[in-house]
């Protein structure tokens, strides 16, 4: 008879524990005695689960694919448990449940950027939780409150016979690529793609087996507030996630692409094409971590580059909208087109800004496409000038064009360059513009914690004759 125990998910009744791995006694007098020995026992075998069996794919997932268990020792009675049970969040973390005789355990894998690392020990008989990471992203009061809105207060142990099935689909396309198409294409090249199951909550670049030319059973695609109920479908569920995009990756997602270009896009890449070293890709942000007066800076700028070349093209990028938009539930539609038609009026200001001066300008507006669209006409682009984040990931992680990159002081001052380059085999380095020529603007908005954590604050461009001559200096040396 399969096993069965109930959580108390008084979130506020579990005393919360930080301590990183190689400190573990400093929160010795807050838990009992004699498990501090055995917590570092565990903590051991967490690092070691976590060591990356291959790029993108940790030791515990491939244990999972395998036997569908990885092993800790209870830290009460030093006897070997085994995962008998998961459950899976909204934000695809996930606690895997082991069932002792005197204990009951939750290894929680959190931080899908991150690559989901074991980060968190749950005691449930102490009542203790233990973050083993300062990750913002961690397991938190909100998780214990969806289990008890969903009903999930009680965890049941799953059959010996049970299947796997891994959760993917981040809406952010960037994510969805960086973090799980890298390691799915992993898994599929093991094999394990035969033999486990999917569940997909969003496909922004295309359906996962088309893309990767995997065979996973796809069970179902859900809306992503639908994600608990994977919960009830008597398996073992989690998520897998990579941090790096491989040359393979990035070809494959090229290759579908290129399949499903609107006859637009097509016309658009092969003007690109028709211009080597003459193309210019601009983008247009308006909803946050953007520039202030941007329709007057975007527009001098496409005017200088224009008036400084011969049979010069510039394409304006923005929000764009993914493969599966149509597919999406109404209100994730609503927000997507929201947020593209506000770009498309930006855009459409800073063009005919332009054409004021320059009646004859090749400009081309690009707002709105869908993102593999961008992903497969941007390639072709001589050099981008974009925002920091994920419009300029549509080229920086897919292509080796070369660009500059603005954003506000908070992140300039982390010095983002060779971390962004790091996330993808095909990448090249960006060039950011100097911090002096950065001032903050004043926010027209209170941000929440999440906006401040992301450093979503807005940013005014100074002296902005400099920064035209160093976006012509650097189309100069693309020509």
């Amino acid at each position: 008879m399969n096993r069965s125990f109930d959580i108390d998910l008084d979130y506020g009744s579990y005393t919360v524990l930080r301590a990183k791995p190689d400190s573990l006694y400093e929160i010795g007098h807050k838990v009992a005695p004699y498990l501090i020995e055995n917590l570092i026992d565990i903590v051991e075998e967490i690092e070691a689960l976590n060591v990356c069996h291959s790029q993108n794919i940790r030791n515990y997932v491939v244990e999972m694919l395998t036997r569908k268990s990885f092993s800790i020792t209870d830290p009460v009675d030093n006897h070997r448990l085994e995962v008998g049970s998961t459950y899976i969040f909204d934000d695809f973390q996930t606690i895997f449940f082991f069932f002792g005789q005197v204990s009951r355990i939750g290894i929680v894998a959190s931080d899908l950027a991150a690559g989901f690392p074991l980060s968190t020990i749950i005691l449930f008989d102490a009542k203790i939780i233990i973050h083993l990471s300062d990750s913002f992203w961690g397991l938190g009061e909100r998780h214990f409150k969806s289990l008890a809105d969903h009903g999930d207060g009680t965890i049941y142990e799953r059959s010996a016979d049970c299947d796997i099935c891994l959760v993917t689909g981040d809406p952010n396309f960037a994510h969805h690529a960086w973090n799980e198409l890298s390691s799915l294409q992993e898994i599929a090249n093991q094999g394990f793609d035969r033999t486990t199951s999917l569940v997909v909550v969003h496909e922004p670049l295309g359906p996962v087996n088309d893309i990767l030319g995997s065979q996973f059973h796809v069970l179902r695609k859900l809306a992503k507030a639908q994600t608990p109920e994977v919960n009830r479908l008597g398996v073992l569920a989690f998520s897998s996630t990579g941090t790096r995009i491989d040359r393979c990756l990035a070809e494959k997602i090229t290759i579908f692409a290129n399949a499903h270009l609107s006859p637009f896009a097509a016309e658009v890449k092969r003007q690109a094409q028709e211009r080597p070293g003459r193309t210019l890709w601009i983008s247009v942000r308006t909803r946050n971590r953007t520039i202030s007066a941007q329709k007057d800076v975007l527009a001098k700028l496409i005017r200088d580059y224009l008036r400084h070349g011969d049979d010069r093209m510039v394409v304006i990028d923005g929000h764009s909208l993914p493969f599966d938009h149509d597919s999406d539930a109404h209100y994730i539609q609503d927000i997507n087109n929201n947020i593209a038609h506000d770009d498309m009026i930006e855009a459409d200001h800073i063009v005919a800004a332009v054409k004021a001066a320059l009646p004859d300008a090749r400009i081309v507006q690009f707002v709105g496409r869908r993102i593999h669209e961008s992903i497969a006409v941007g390639r072709h682009a001589s050099l981008y000038f974009c925002h920091h984040g994920t419009v300029q990931h549509k080229l920086g992680w897919f292509s080796d064009v070369p660009g500059l990159v603005h954003c506000n002081r908070d992140i300039l001052e982390i010095l983002p360059a060779h971390w962004v380059q790091q996330q993808s085999e095909v990448a090249a380095l960006p060039t950011y513009l100097p911090i002096d020529l950065i001032a903050e603007a004043v926010q027209d908005h209170e941000m929440g914690e999440l906006q401040n954590h992301l450093h979503h604050n807005n940013y005014h461009i100074e002296k902005l004759d400099e920064i035209s001559n160093i976006l012509l200096n650097f189309s100069k040396q693309v020509e």
